[in-house]
């Protein structure tokens, strides 16, 4: 069976072209049957590619839609997997037209929505997110998602029908050596972390709704109180236009007293492959303090339970995920998205408590093995087998769909 997918990909620098090697790879060592191309984005850094079957055929400004729909008919493939991101494909006319094209050439459709939008108003260009989502499920043979609170739930509430959709997690890059008892100590020798400081970890990239102030403010009152805090921030702050430019210098003057009591340890710039692990494995608890109105996967909170750490998360949307997995056994690894005393309240009750840490520790490990990258390839290619037979008038099996629960 031929599959293309249709994403940006690295070495672009792009979280949703990472997923996409990750899944491709995963896919591909789950079954040997199948075979993936992909149809990528253009990108001006890119003089290399890093895998074979990589055409660079469209861009996101403009028609793209046009471009891209001869280059995926020249892979004659079987079945097309969209990786849809509205800050690239956008949420209008030109996704449902590359849709109907592939459905007139009798090509099995499969879309991943990375984020779910539940209001109903569409901004300037974009459909409302209703009409939206009704208007792929109509084009489209299945709809993956990555949870049931802000995803599966998010899309049945807007007439999407339930049978269409599956819950597959995003996948988790479990690291093995970093799960080990001696971990914590010698990641933090490598990265010049006191070795008995109680850790507080914020990593990834920096922007207004990662709410990244809120717990900065907390973090404050915490040193106040709890004695070898320490809250390390590893990351970059997003250059994308002017209001981001204002969030990095006003974040900046909040972090200026952390920074001089030297209980804040900022670490600015992109974070290496080989770093990510290592941050992971120094911390005793990861913050998420995302405030994001719409379901979303988050690739650092999936990095963070491949390191079986212990995770405090936003009670935002974005987090649903998270709440299915933690809050029925720890309530305060959810936290009042912007309260400051909540969060602050948090992250001492972690680091004050082996016992809640440990316990936070066995539900990421088991959490991990549960969204695997060779358990997330496996189902996607049970999907992709099921939706082809289907295709060629055959009977098959459902596949497995035990990440998706029943609707009632």
């Amino acid at each position: 069976m031929k599959v293309t997918f249709f994403s940006t990909y690295p070495p672009a620098p792009c979280g949703i072209g990472d997923y996409t090697r990750a899944l491709r790879h995963a896919v591909e060592r789950a079954e040997p049957e199948i075979v993936v191309d992909v149809v990528a984005e253009r990108h001006p850094s890119v003089t290399r590619e890093l895998d074979a079957h990589v055409t660079r055929a469209w861009g996101r400004s403009g028609a793209w839609d046009e471009e891209a729909v001869p280059a995926v008919l020249a892979q004659r493939p079987d079945l097309v997997h969209v990786q849809h991101e509205e800050a690239i494909l956008q949420q209008n006319g030109r996704l449902i037209r590359f849709l109907d094209a592939l459905g007139q050439a009798r090509i099995a459709r499969v879309v991943t929505l990375h984020s779910v939008y539940a209001g109903r108003l569409g901004v300037p260009s974009w459909w409302p997110p209703p009409i939206f989502h009704r208007a792929l499920a109509e084009r489209c043979e299945a709809m993956v998602v990555h949870q049931r609170e802000g995803g599966l739930d998010t899309l049945v509430r807007q007439g999407v029908p339930a049978a269409k959709i599956h819950v597959i997690p995003h996948g988790t890059p479990i690291s093995l050596p970093f799960l080990a008892p001696t971990a914590r100590a010698v990641a933090r020798q490598r990265l010049g972390i006191p070795p008995e400081a109680r850790m507080a970890l914020f990593f990834g990239v920096i922007h207004a709704k990662k709410n990244l102030h809120t717990v900065v403010e907390a973090a404050s009152r915490v040193a106040a109180r709890l004695p070898g805090f320490r809250f390390v921030v590893a990351g970059r702050a997003r250059r994308r236009n002017v209001l981001d430019a204002l969030y990095a210098r006003r974040l900046g003057r909040r972090m200026a007293g952390g920074l001089r009591a030297g209980w804040l340890d900022l670490r600015e710039g992109f974070i290496p492959a080989e770093d990510l692990a290592s941050y992971v494995a120094a911390a005793d608890v990861v913050l998420f303090p995302h405030d994001q109105a719409y379901g979303s996967a988050s690739g650092v909170f999936h990095h963070a339970l491949g390191g079986g750490r212990a995770c405090i998360c936003s009670a935002s949307p974005k987090f649903g995920e998270a709440r299915e997995l933690f809050a029925a056994t720890i309530p305060g690894a959810t936290v009042p998205t912007r309260d400051v005393g909540a969060w602050a309240a948090a992250i001492e009750a972690f680091l004050s408590s082996p016992a809640v840490l440990r316990e936070a520790e066995g539900l990421a490990e088991r959490a991990a093995a549960d969204s695997s990258w060779e358990k997330v390839g496996r189902l996607h290619a049970d999907l992709y087998l099921h939706l082809g037979r289907s295709q060629l008038g055959q009977q098959p099996p459902e596949p497995e769909r035990a990440a998706s629960p029943s609707v009632g």
